[in-house]
């Protein structure tokens, strides 16, 4: 699923789980 689709179809809560996840992957927190 593109970024932009799985976005526009999760929650507020899901989209921030998803931000820090990725922030920690890539080292950013």
């Amino acid at each position: 699923m593109p970024p932009s689709q799985k976005f526009t179809t999760a929650s507020p809560q899901l989209i921030n789980v998803d931000f820090v996840e990725v922030a920690a992957g890539t080292g950013i927190v």
